[in-house]
């Protein structure tokens, strides 16, 4: 599996409220508010690797996930589950 590195220009959908709050909270935009719409759902924008948020997606960046930004952005920990007790009970089912 390929490593991922960060893209010198990314972009992040906000598509959700966890997303909008873990933006907003660590202060990951320029200026101004996060904008939401009337019925208190976040609208659909995105924020750049400068800050900037758009309503328009910018095809001269690169889209990351949710995820990507919390791990590499915001360098939070990503824990990984282990699932190799399931290959262990495998084995010992000889099922693989």
């Amino acid at each position: 599996m390929k490593e991922f590195k960060l893209p010198e220009k990314w972009i992040l959908k906000l598509s959700t409220f966890e997303i909008s709050k873990t933006v907003s909270e660590n202060g990951y935009y320029k200026c101004g508010t996060l904008h939401w719409s009337d019925n208190g759902h976040y609208c659909n924008c995105y924020i750049d690797c400068n800050k900037n948020y758009s309503a328009n997606f910018n095809s001269s960046y690169i889209e990351i996930t949710f995820e990507q930004f919390k791990q590499y952005v915001l360098k939070e920990k990503v824990e990984v589950e282990d699932y190799s007790f399931i290959i262990s009970m495998l084995d010992k089912l000889e099922i693989c």
